[in-house]
């Protein structure tokens, strides 16, 4: 009995080496969180991307897939698939330094706080899941997909992605601080097994960042299961293991402070230097660009035109009887008062416009006039799902 025990011990302890490494290794290689300068995706791209086509030709028609290691990208997918053989090697070695295990799992931690006070203030500061666009307000529910309509739906609450976001800066902070670390990593948990659930059952693009992102926080609480066990059994003397400790090389306070003032300066720098240079801390109030809205077509010269849409990331958009869209890249020169739209075979089409800041009416024309609509401004913050309604009772 005493030999099965020690040999699921020694499993387990090999497969929890495993993982970290596994995690380690994750994070270096693909590009993510991490990749704010632009370096790390450039590197990958660069040195693995042709190692994977490589591997990949073996199994799969590789040059159909898209050429980069991105989001959810078959790429990605089979570097996260390639990294596990070595990440077992390492693993199941015999031995291992235990400043080694310490330092990757105190990186990992902190790599997991960063990204969690990343992803935290961008939702409190709606930079996440932002105001819809009038074009997406105007569709039908039944023809947007299932993507768009959860991060349209998450975008309209205000105060739900600021119950999100400061949840996740919570837990960021609790792993930041040793003595609260355990509750900050069963917080993690919760919130990444939701979010796990959520990017698969909305097909979002970023499944194998999440996963990433759960498995870290499991591994990182798994050396503490038996301790939970123990506590939640109501075993005598049942205490929680101890937290890894820094090697005494880095074990300084000045070590642990610079490195956590770096982690929550980048995260802060990258979701709020946007927001503090124009002044405006609630990306729904954030000014957008000339234009900018939902227009009625009360006459034109195509009688299936419906609507004209001005995105804030500079696209103009036709919705036909139908509810079809097509949508340009749209260039806005304000005093030749012209439109240059670009299609996706990269052909351009000059129109001019007229717009009456009064009555909100615009009109569009091509040079020789046989294209033209003329518009009126709807007021789509008047929509029903922008109101900020809220009630306690059904009367």
């Amino acid at each position: 009995m005493g030999g099965s025990e020690d040999l699921k011990s020694r499993l387990f302890k090999h497969l929890w080496q495993a993982g970290l490494f596994y995690s380690a290794l994750a994070i270096v290689l693909i590009p993510g969180p991490l990749d704010f300068l632009g370096w790390q995706k450039s590197l990958a791209d660069a040195l693995l991307l042709p190692l994977l086509k490589f591997a990949g030709g073996f199994f799969y028609q590789t040059e159909n897939w898209i050429q980069e290691i991105s989001s959810d990208s078959s790429f990605m997918w089979l570097l996260l698939a390639l990294v596990v053989p070595f990440s077992m090697i390492l693993g199941f070695r015999q031995k291992h330094n235990s400043r080694l295990m310490a330092s990757v799992q105190i990186v990992l931690t902190y790599f997991l706080a960063f990204v969690l006070l990343n992803y935290g203030v961008d939702k409190v500061f709606k930079a996440q899941f932002y105001l819809p666009e009038p074009n997406i307000l105007f569709t039908p529910f039944g023809m947007l997909d299932k993507d768009i309509l959860y991060w349209s739906t998450m975008g309209i609450s205000y105060e739900y992605n600021l119950f999100l976001g400061w949840a996740e800066v919570l837990a960021a902070m609790l792993l930041l601080v040793r003595k609260t670390r355990v509750i900050g990593l069963i917080l993690a948990l919760g919130i990444l097994v939701n979010v796990v659930a959520v990017n698969f059952s909305f097909d979002i693009s970023v499944k194998a960042l999440s996963l990433l992102l759960l498995l870290i926080s499991v591994v990182l609480l798994a050396p503490f299961a038996r301790s939970f066990l123990a506590v939640f059994s109501y075993q005598e003397n049942a205490k929680l293991t101890e937290l890894p400790t820094l090697p005494s090389d880095w074990n300084s306070s000045k070590i642990q402070v610079i490195a956590k003032v770096i982690i929550i300066g980048i995260a802060l720098i990258q979701s709020i230097l946007p927001f503090w240079q124009n002044g405006v801390y609630n990306d729904d109030l954030a000014e957008r660009p000339f234009l900018h809205g939902a227009y009625e077509v009360t006459d034109s010269s195509d009688p299936n035109l419906k609507m004209i849409f001005i995105h804030r990331d500079g696209y103009l958009i036709f919705q036909d009887n139908d509810f079809r869209m097509k949508d340009y890249k749209l260039e806005i020169d304000p005093i030749e008062k012209s439109m240059n739209l670009i299609d996706y075979n990269r052909e351009e089409n000059i129109l001019h416009y007229t717009y009456n800041g009064t009555t909100g009416e615009l009109r569009i024309a091509n040079g020789s006039n046989s294209f033209y609509a003329i518009s009126e401004s709807v007021n789509w913050r008047e929509l029903p799902a922008l109101k900020p309604q809220m009630h306690l009772s059904i009367d």
